[in-house]
């Protein structure tokens, strides 16, 4: 349960010291229970599985199969990029990768002796304790442009004096706001702007108005992602814990619903490199983030539903067992590529009743005839997919995994379960058929007998499929 943080009425007179140590006190219990709330719903940080020192090997040769490799990243980086991802890019979804520094001030500016001594004393009058001398310091640091924004980035960074780091992180931010929301102009009117991590975003998504305009929103609200796109696996390792974080405070703090730049950089942080894994509290909350509006949208969005499926898709098959029967529900639910092979994989994997059952319900959804031997080891599990018999037309009924196997090759055979002796189950446009209809009578144990008995004769009259 979600704890609710009681409000609070503001004291009379916000002069008076008592209110604001009150105040104060006040923020730091707010903070605390925010905390104290994430960590009890078990998706702390640390969700994300740290890049482990014997990652994924990954021969060279498979390094971007097909695709040049992207320039400004180094060989190592290049290779954990996943080679399968930028192969299933659909046709039609433009993504030539250009080089090309992704920030101009990244590096220090061509500048004279003079000029740099210039810099380095305005920055250090910041810390003046005349206020004409640092308002003059800040003022000329600002007339200097571009030529001081390097200087000035270094110094808001690792300056040993707080007021020199608060004053020059300021002056940055003046200097580049206008510029920054100059290039996102120029860039959602579609010219080319090196922005970080766009390279590889449109390799993924291709190029279209919706997806500069989503790409925005990625930078915007997630800019440690997408400046990991052209960094290494570590650097992306971290981005997407702070993506996990970001989301998290949002949805259970804020009590604000994940956008469609959420709901990407999530998929995102997951699907582009090999050695960024996470683990089943993750997953949750990507679930979470899934059930809600945006998600829907995006799907209905022909410019982004294609790109979006295809990180789902690849979300899907490196999926944990854990949150294996929800995953194979949303898969069912949107028709994704990876439901079947996931499905079979977790018949294999899964020592779950209830999992198992699921799995064959999508395997009744997309598969055909030639699952049928897969399902056809399954008709002597005995094994309850639930705890408590249910009902059926008035009857108590019990369902084992061996009932739900004939269901599925029922359907995958185009049998009747009716004419079987498993009563009338009509196949589910989204689930295959509903586990819920599915059982015997408890009192009745011969009626199942002779139900199995109907589908053997079906699975060995069956044409052989190739």
């Amino acid at each position: 349960m979600e704890a609710q943080v009681p409000a609070r009425k503001e004291q009379a007179n916000k002069t008076k010291p008592m209110a604001k140590r009150f105040h104060s006190l006040l923020s730091t219990i707010v903070h605390c229970l925010a905390i104290c709330l994430m960590a009890c719903l078990g998706m702390a940080s640390s969700a994300v599985a740290q890049v482990p020192l014997d990652g994924l090997p990954i021969d060279g040769s498979e390094a971007l199969d097909g695709l040049e490799a992207i320039e400004g990243l180094s060989p190592e980086d290049n290779q954990n990029l996943r080679p399968d991802l930028f192969d299933s890019v659909p046709p039609g979804l433009p993504g030539s990768i250009k080089g090309g520094p992704a920030d101009p001030d990244a590096k220090p500016p061509e500048l004279t002796d003079q000029q740099k001594a210039f810099i380095e004393t305005a920055i250090e009058e910041l810390a003046s304790d005349q206020f004409a001398t640092r308002e003059r310091a800040a003022t000329r640091l600002s007339e200097l442009g571009r030529d001081a924004i390097f200087s000035l980035r270094q110094a808001a960074k690792s300056s040993p004096d707080p007021e020199v780091r608060l004053r020059t992180g300021e002056i940055v931010r003046q200097m580049t706001s206008g510029d920054m929301q100059s290039k996102i102009e120029d860039f959602i009117a579609g010219k080319d702007v090196d922005f970080k991590g766009w390279r590889i975003a449109r390799t993924l998504m291709g190029d279209t108005t919706a997806v500069r305009e989503l790409f925005v929103g990625l930078l915007t609200q997630h800019p440690e992602l997408m400046e990991s796109m052209d960094g290494t696996s570590r650097d992306r390792a971290i981005a997407v814990e702070k993506v996990l974080t970001t989301i998290q405070n949002k949805m259970f703090v804020q009590r604000e619903f994940p956008n469609r730049a959420d709901t990407f950089a999530i998929l995102i942080g997951l699907s582009l490199d090999n050695r960024v894994a996470a683990n089943a509290s993750y997953e949750g909350v990507l679930l979470s983030v899934l059930q809600k509006e945006a998600a829907s949208r995006i799907m209905k969005d022909a410019q982004l539903s294609v790109s979006f499926k295809m990180l789902l898709n690849r979300w899907m098959i490196q999926s944990s067992l854990a949150n294996r029967e929800d995953i194979l529900l949303v898969g069912m639910a949107w028709k994704l590529d990876s439901t079947l092979p996931l499905a079979i994989q977790t018949l294999v994997e899964s020592k779950q009743p209830h999992v198992i059952a699921c799995s064959m319900q999508a395997i009744a959804r997309f598969g055909d005839q030639r699952h049928v031997e897969l399902l056809h080891e399954l008709l002597d599990d005995q094994r309850l997919t639930a705890e408590r018999p249910g009902f059926i037309r008035g009857k108590e009924m019990q369902t084992k995994l061996g009932d739900v196997a004939m269901v599925a090759i029922a359907i995958l055979t185009r049998t009747s379960t009716d004419e079987l002796g498993l009563g009338k189950i009509d196949s589910h446009p989204t689930f295959g058929f509903l586990l819920s209809d599915v059982g015997f009578p408890v009192d009745d144990p011969e009626s199942r007998t002779k139900a199995r008995a109907k589908v053997e004769k079906i699975i060995a009259n069956a044409p052989e499929a190739k």
